[in-house]
């Protein structure tokens, strides 16, 4: 159960969060190349365990991240354009094309698109014995805060929350719950009492989110898919 210093600072970040309806609108409207649920439990996990840092190759100065992959001939008509020294996650590939999600201008902004295969590159994956989950990772729709407890053990705190294009009643949806992440996964199982399925993987600055399809954490079409950033120098606090 969440404590009531937890629900007071839920309340906080909905009411911050209305308050920048229009990003959320923005959001759910071009979401672009990520579905970020899978068809079923095995492909979800499939699916972020394969999920991987990149960076584009500095050939130009601009990158247009497309909606749709274009068909012969034709062009995507929405995209969004960001520089060319990004880094950021690899979420999809589908023949020539990549789908990826980078940083926007915002601190909790996060683009995603597909562009070509040739300008973008893997990032070398650190061989490491602990990652370092611990902070708070947010992007225009939700926000997770991971704290240490034990010398594996981390404390996993997630407030998400959506707006309709026409609707006027937000819905909201959140989890609290104790896990031991493998390296740079973790998978929290359904369980009797919970509907909420969820998928986890660390990426550096990146954290990664994905559920199977009907996974219910919260009211309907919230959800905590997708890629979140790491915020610097904000403190884990309950």
């Amino acid at each position: 159960m969440l404590s009531i210093n937890t629900i007071k600072k839920s309340i906080i970040f909905y009411t911050i969060s209305l308050a920048t309806f229009p990003l959320y609108c923005y959001s759910a409207e071009n979401s672009g190349c990520s579905d970020m649920y899978s068809d079923n439990h095995m492909a979800a996990v499939d699916w972020v365990k394969s999920t991987v840092e990149g960076h584009f190759v500095h050939k130009q100065k601009a990158i247009q991240l497309l909606r749709d992959i274009p068909k012969d001939g034709e062009q995507s008509k929405y995209f969004n354009q960001v520089y060319s020294n990004l880094k950021g996650v690899e979420l999809n590939r589908n023949g020539d094309w990549v789908c990826v999600g980078v940083p926007g201008k915002r601190p909790i902004e996060v683009l995603t698109g597909w562009v070509p295969k040739d300008v973008w590159l893997l990032s070398p994956q650190p061989q490491q014995e602990s990652y370092k989950w611990e902070g708070v990772w947010q992007n225009d729709s939700a926000k997770i805060k991971i704290a240490k407890t034990g010398d594996n053990t981390f404390k996993f705190i997630g407030n998400a929350i959506w707006v309709g294009k026409f609707s006027d009643m937000p819905h909201f949806a959140d989890f609290s719950f104790t896990a031991s992440p493998e390296r740079d996964f973790l998978h929290i199982p359904k369980t009797k009492e919970n509907n909420c399925e969820l998928n986890f993987k660390y990426l550096g600055d990146y954290l990664f989110v994905s559920s199977p399809e009907g996974s219910m954490c919260g009211a309907v079409n919230t959800t905590f898919n997708g890629v979140y950033r790491f915020r610097k120098n904000i403190k884990t606090n309950y």
